[in-house]
């Protein structure tokens, strides 16, 4: 039993060890594979914040387009009087705004989009509306496909408008119904309804075009980011261009194009730290939780927070997973059938082939220590020496098949009366010497009794008689000792049954 232990224990340590190896490489694979998706969100990042680099170029461009405008219209003669009736008479009104194209529906073709103003002084600034023409021209140019945006993700989903501060007139490129929407944020560097750092504010009064921190947007009451381009006539700020950046443009400004799928496993949040609002541009499809995060900042303010599912992970990697899951199955099935044949291997050598009994072999010296040991620990080891009566009596008259059967009905009562913890030695021909580990006398003649009543129920002929002798090993006994004082109490027992029959 202590050689199946033993064999058992080293089993397990080899297949720890084996789980450790191919453990190992997975997870070397597994930190590569961490470290190339950190650096693919990393260009992810960059990208996004590329195509908010390239709408701040394309922002500043039209600011151009406005101050060259404003600038031919201070030169140039005023429109003339037809000219400023004819305009005047495409002004809508719905309450106390005008403007043109108030409602979304079907309206007024002279204007791409929609145009606001509390300013009830039309002929102030109708002589603005061909060069909100040229802001048109200006506007369906830059959204034509560029090299960051070929598939058109970005162009056709932006607001652009125009705010003008001498005027108090707001164009939208885009239109909007004045029933659903009325622009409130006239002063905007008095009020800030854009929620800009105090050092926005200053960058914008001295023409830089900066980016706003997340507000809530006037509109569709959603989170936005929004870049401001200053519109200067005359040397005196006039105006801002604004283009807002929603949850669906920013979705469209990171998309990974080059991979799709990951995409649907991507968690992608813009987080504004000073104001602590965010907007959850997306979500994964299928959520078990973040194998991989990546932080980055866009502006002192605005950070992206990337993260990637584990479920991504899952899907992707089955290539590295089914290798690594085989591959250690298999070294485990060898390494358990390696143990098992070892085993069977010491157990036939130890093994007594005719009762199943241990033989010889397996009093060692290291069976000794551990029984001298046990015995210093004060835990009893008893040796008992079986010996069949008659069996030269049974060869004689019924044969050696008959003696053999005796030896292995024997063999088989001893073998299913003792515990597990317990040796059962055939020591050669009918002699037997059982190790008994922590019995008592009462035990010890319970189980005298077991093999008796063992012998009864598979000895049809009761042929099979037993003596048996038994001795407490001692500190430092050896094993051929103990066995040597079971072998004199055997003999005594022999001698007294002896004695007993001849009276």
């Amino acid at each position: 039993m202590a050689i199946a232990s033993k064999y058992k224990i080293n089993q397990r340590l080899i297949s720890c060890g084996v789980v450790l190896l191919t453990s190992s490489f997975l997870l070397h694979f597994l930190f590569q594979e961490h470290d190339a998706m950190k650096k693919y969100m990393a260009y992810i990042v960059e990208n996004g914040a590329t195509s908010i680099l390239y709408e701040k170029f394309i922002n500043q461009n039209q600011s151009m387009t406005l101050m060259h405008a404003f600038s031919e219209q201070r030169l140039n003669a005023p429109l003339s009087a037809a000219q400023r009736s004819k305009l005047s008479a495409q002004i809508e009104a719905k309450g106390e705004v005008r403007g043109i194209n108030l409602h979304a529906g079907a309206g007024n073709n002279i204007l791409h989009g929609s145009l606001q103003s509390l300013n009830h002084d039309v002929a102030s600034w109708v002589q603005d509306i061909p060069i909100m023409q040229k802001y048109d021209a200006e506007v369906a140019e830059q959204r034509h496909p560029y090299g960051l945006d070929a598939q058109r993700l970005i162009a056709g989903h932006k607001h652009n408008y125009y705010i003008d501060f001498t005027y108090q007139y707001v164009y939208f490129y885009h239109r909007l119904d004045v029933d659903d929407f009325q622009f409130s944020a006239w002063k905007l560097l008095e009020e800030n309804p854009f929620h800009m750092s105090p050092a926005a504010l200053r960058a914008l009064a001295s023409s830089d075009t900066v980016t706003t921190n997340i507000y809530q947007d006037h509109n569709t009451r959603q989170p936005v980011i929004s870049l401001l381009t200053p519109v200067f006539s005359g040397g005196v700020l006039r105006g801002v261009v604004v283009v807002d950046f929603d949850k669906s443009t920013l979705n469209r400004m990171f998309y990974t194009l080059d991979r799709p799928r990951l995409w649907r496993y991507l968690a992608l949040t813009i987080n504004d730290q000073t104001n602590r609002l965010a907007i959850q541009v997306k979500q994964p499809e299928h959520r078990l939780f973040s194998y991989v995060e990546y932080r980055q900042s866009l502006s002192p303010d605005i950070n992206v927070l990337l993260s990637v599912d584990f479920s991504y992970f899952i899907l992707t990697s089955y290539q590295l997973l089914l290798p690594y899951i085989i591959g250690t199955l298999l070294l485990l099935y060898l390494v358990r059938n390696h143990f098992r044949r070892h085993l069977l291997l010491s157990k036939e050598n130890i093994t007594d082939s005719m009762t199943g009994l241990y033989n010889r072999k397996v009093l060692s010296a290291d069976l000794e220590n551990r029984l001298n040991h046990l015995v210093k620990r004060q835990i009893g080891i008893t040796f008992i020496a079986i010996d069949l009566d008659g069996l030269k009596q049974i060869n004689d008259t019924r044969g050696h098949k008959a003696g053999d059967t005796a030896i292995t009905l024997l063999a088989a009562a001893i073998l299913l009366s003792i515990r597990k913890s317990d040796y059962a030695v055939r020591l050669g021909g009918d002699e037997f010497c059982l190790i008994l580990v922590n019995y008592t006398d009462e035990n010890i003649a319970a189980l005298m009794q077991r093999i008796i009543e063992r012998l009864r129920q598979t000895d049809s002929h009761q042929w099979v008689k037993f003596s048996s002798g038994s001795y407490q090993m001692q500190d430092d006994d050896t094993l051929e000792h103990a066995c040597h004082e079971a072998d004199l109490c055997l003999y005594q027992d022999k001698q007294l049954r002896k004695n007993a029959r001849r009276t």
